[in-house]
């Protein structure tokens, strides 16, 4: 991977890395349900939640990162 010196360099490398529309979608679709495990926490205070809605943005979101 290349090493970059500032965010001006670095920003267009991570938009083409989030070109695939099935990256997209993935990140969506994990977004979507750790938002629903941030509301589920929030309305019952069970911090299992949080540790769903981490397990969840990992999953989808990085693991779309490098496999799509």
């Amino acid at each position: 991977m290349e090493r970059y010196d500032n965010f001006k360099d670095f920003y267009p490398y991570y938009l083409s890395e989030h070109d695939n529309k099935h990256t997209k979608l993935l990140h969506f679709i994990g977004t979507s349900i750790a938002i629903f495990f941030y509301v589920r926490f929030f309305v019952t205070f069970d911090f299992m939640f949080l540790l769903y809605s981490l397990l969840v943005w990992i999953w989808f979101c990085l693991g779309s990162s490098f496999f799509c």
